[in-house]
């Protein structure tokens, strides 16, 4: 605070900063960048730390200090006082790559830098290049960059050179012309997308009276609202494939594990007037053993798969032969088949290939039949 004169005693004093509490209520104070801050600054903290006074004012009884600090070669940091940093309790804290999708997600960033990032997490904190241009401009992509990323672009269907220049300035060049050419090559389904093929799988299925469990995402459910409830409509199983679709194998926490299921959940319910049924795939089939117990302690039974194909890559779809060869020869009494119902190739077979099955001998249940 700023130095006066008591009147009644002729001494300088120093007035509080505004902030601070005259309550005497316990009071928690956070220090944001401590090690960027100025040396005489830093003495000032060690006072609060040490004896919990400011200006020779104590803090009530009960406070708490709480302080961030940067980490990285990148940054400008002061050296911090070993005497300081011993008052301190010390904790790292290192978003994952599935928590800063979830953010993103929750947040709407632009999904062509959300589904960007699921496929080349790499890129998310560092291009992998080096330089020797050592004067702190280099740019390479970070957090905080890509949520820009997402802001400049939002709205934009086409990305003109233009808009590559004001990106290599965000993220550099390197994530720039990675972002763009996975932007040429991968083509996100549209909500008319995903009605087209579920047309045709709904017809084949009634034909052949083969009850599906549809696992559905959180972005399908929003960009496809009319199809989802017609799944439930037509009598089909619709199953909790999570919100954003992350690696559930690394979520620890049954809190993080329940906001996943249970926040698509709350959007279904929301959406249909229906609850989510309370089968649970596992994105990408990872997971650990605990998220068995974290499932199972919801209510979800786990449902895997013992045939499926790689049908999911929307601009690289399979043959009808190539599909053939993989789920004709491999069939098996018992077997649940993963078939991706955004497949061109799956939505243009699924009538004849059900009718060979059929040839061979085989039915078709719902995953209600499977012994408990």
């Amino acid at each position: 605070g700023l130095p006066r004169m008591d009147e009644q005693t002729g001494r300088t004093i120093f007035m509080p900063p505004y902030w601070f509490p005259v309550d005497d209520k316990p009071v928690v104070l956070f220090l944001d960048e401590l090690n960027r801050a100025r040396p005489e600054v830093l003495q000032t903290i060690m006072d609060l730390a040490l004896n919990r006074k400011l200006a020779g004012r104590n803090l009530p009884e009960g406070s708490r200090l709480i302080s961030a600090v940067n980490d990285g070669e990148e940054y400008q940091l002061t050296d911090l006082d070993p005497a300081l940093v011993s008052r301190f309790n010390i904790y790292t804290f290192q978003p994952s790559v599935a928590e800063w999708l979830m953010w993103a997600a929750e947040n709407k960033l632009d999904s062509r830098v959300i589904e960007f990032i699921r496929a080349t997490p790499k890129f998310l904190d560092s291009d992998g290049t080096t330089s020797t241009f050592d004067r702190g401009l280099q740019k390479t992509p970070d957090r905080r960059a890509w949520k820009k990323v997402a802001d400049c672009i939002s709205g934009i269907n086409n990305l003109e050179p233009v808009h590559k220049k004001m990106l290599a300035g965000i993220v550099g060049a390197a994530a720039t012309q990675a972002f763009v050419s996975f932007l040429g090559t991968s083509r996100l389904l549209s909500g008319k997308d995903i009605l087209l093929e579920f047309q045709k799988h709904k017809d084949a299925l009634k034909k052949h009276n083969a009850p599906a469990a549809f696992f559905v995402v959180g972005n399908m459910v929003e960009t496809a609202p009319e199809i989802v409830r017609r799944m439930g409509d037509e009598g089909h199983i619709v199953g909790n494939h999570t919100y954003h679709h992350p690696d559930m194998s690394k979520i620890a926490a049954q809190e993080d594990f329940e906001q996943e299921l249970e926040s698509l959940a709350a959007l279904y319910r929301e959406t249909t007037g229906r609850e989510l049924s309370h089968y649970y795939r596992p994105p990408q089939g990872k997971y650990s053993v605990e998220n068995l117990k974290q499932a199972d302690a919801l209510g979800y039974r786990t449902v895997f798969w013992s045939l499926a194909y790689v049908d999911w890559y929307q601009d690289n779809q399979p043959t009808p032969e190539a599909a053939y060869a993989k789920l004709l020869p491999r069939i098996h009494n018992g077997a649940i088949v993963l078939l991706h119902s955004t497949s061109r190739t799956n939505a243009e077979i699924l009538d004849d290939l059900l009718t060979r099955w059929e040839d061979m001998g085989f039915t078709f249940a719902s995953l209600d039949d499977l012994p408990r």
